[in-house]
């Protein structure tokens, strides 16, 4: 979404705070998915969605909580319809929308921030 040529090599290349945020959230979307069947990880999408977004673009790890759950709120609007969309195609498809919806997450951010995005 920045306009720059993808580098396969680097989108793997983790860091402790990526594992961190990814194992958070996906503990809180299995258990809440679980314990609510199935609606939990709906929960968790409408107002932790931008945590992985975070974690990949800020490399902040599980310290973004906080802006991720400020960013779902305060353009609840935008985001929390957004989250609702992309939960339900990921669940169609068996999660494999998954890293459709997180392109468009970013997409989010950056125009949240006032970011530049790509054409």
């Amino acid at each position: 979404v920045a306009g720059q040529r993808v580098d396969v090599g680097a989108c793997f290349k983790l860091t402790s705070n990526n594992l961190i945020a990814g194992i958070v959230f996906g503990l809180a979307t299995a258990v809440l998915t679980f314990v609510l069947c199935g609606f939990g990880g709906l929960i968790v999408l409408l107002f932790l969605g931008f945590l992985p977004v975070l974690s990949a673009v800020d490399d902040k790890g599980a310290d973004a909580f906080g802006e991720s759950i400020n960013l779902s709120t305060s353009r609840a609007s935008e985001s929390m319809v957004y989250w609702l969309v992309a939960w339900i195609i990921g669940s169609c498809f068996c999660y494999l929308g998954a890293p459709i919806a997180m392109i468009g997450g970013t997409y989010m951010l950056k125009r949240f921030r006032g970011e530049p995005v790509a054409p």
